[in-house]
């Protein structure tokens, strides 16, 4: 009982400190007459509307594409309706994973047996997300030397973006050596340690990778390409709202923004990126950073608004059945109602 109240309490700090946070930054720099202003162009709803339509277009496809991989077939509608009813959840569940823990709950449904794979899946959609926001940051901060060489905080930033793309790429690389698989450490783990038989199924599915990873270039081509869409809107915002700031600046500090926003603090960073990417544009001499990730975020609210309205059309089981042909697997999101 006491632990239950416990966690209503920390969720309800987490909310509260978003909302507070979030109303801070926007007061203290004028937003709401500046997001009023903004949402007022049609050039802003269309960017919005690409974003957004763009961006659950490619969630979907990536994580199709994943669950492809390990014998899974999840038909693109169903996918896109399970995306749109995450982004909800990943905005009014506190922390960063209430979108991947309603993902999973989805997508496993009852299929009891390959819940792991499923999971890793989910797990695995999530890094090629981050990869390629990581990517996309350390390329952007190629293009804006001077920016570096003068704002300590952001060259500080993009110093850990550029090793978290080594650490995921040498993190990967180990998960599916081959030596590694063969080494006294591996068999340890896999065979005598607790739980020793779901470290190795874990290790099994992220294996199965390896010799798919057209599987996995495809996730993070996905992925990059949300992201250009993404840098569309912070293009047409940022002029608007931050015209004496180059292009590559808006895009490198704007996306550094959405770095801070997947810290797992507030629900779906609310009020945490638009407080970093204000000080991040203030460290540079800039004002009027947060209206880029407060116009993203309306626009997000729309998708979650659709997702919401999904979720309660629709009961909240997802069914795995079997597919015609040797070793398929097919998933079928039928969000509650029984398959034909």
């Amino acid at each position: 009982m006491l632990a239950r109240a416990s966690r209503v309490f920390l969720n309800l700090a987490r909310i509260s400190i978003g909302v507070v946070l979030l109303y801070f930054v926007v007061s203290r720099t004028q937003g709401f007459r500046s997001i009023g202003d903004l949402l007022s162009r049609v050039t802003v709803w269309m960017a919005l509307a690409a974003c957004f339509l763009v961006g659950t277009f490619v969630e979907a496809q990536r994580i199709t594409v994943l669950l492809r991989a390990q014998g899974f077939q999840l038909p693109f509608p169903r996918a896109c309706r399970v995306v749109m009813i995450a982004i909800f959840f990943g905005l009014v569940i506190p922390g960063g994973t209430g979108g991947d823990l309603i993902k999973f709950y989805y997508l496993a449904g009852d299929q009891k047996g390959r819940r792991l794979e499923v999971a890793t899946s989910v797990l695995l959609d999530r890094a090629a997300g981050l990869y390629s926001l990581l990517f996309v940051v350390t390329v952007l901060a190629l293009c804006n030397p001077t920016l570096l060489a003068t704002v300590a905080v952001v060259r500080l930033l993009v110093v850990l973006a550029g090793l978290g793309v080594v650490g995921f790429a040498a993190l990967a690389l180990v998960s599916t050596s081959q030596r590694l698989r063969g080494s006294r450490l591996f068999s340890f783990v896999t065979t005598r340690m607790p739980f020793h038989a779901y470290a190795r199924r874990f290790a099994d599915t992220l294996h199965v990778f390896r010799a798919r990873p057209r599987a996995v270039f495809g996730a993070i081509l996905l992925s990059l390409a949300g992201y250009a869409v993404t840098c569309l809107v912070f293009l047409v915002v940022g002029r608007v709202a931050i015209p004496q700031a180059s292009l590559q600046e808006v895009l490198l500090l704007g996306l550094l923004g959405m770095l801070a926003n997947v810290l797992p603090v507030t629900p779906g960073g609310l009020g945490v990126g638009e407080a970093a990417a204000a000080a991040l544009f203030r460290l540079a001499g800039y004002h009027g950073g947060a209206s880029l990730i407060l116009v993203w975020r309306a626009g997000m609210m729309v998708v979650a608004l659709l997702g919401g309205l999904l979720y309660l059309l629709g009961p909240a089981r997802v069914r795995l059945l079997s597919e015609e042909g040797p070793g398929a697997v097919a998933l079928n999101n039928s969000l509650g109602r029984e398959p034909e």
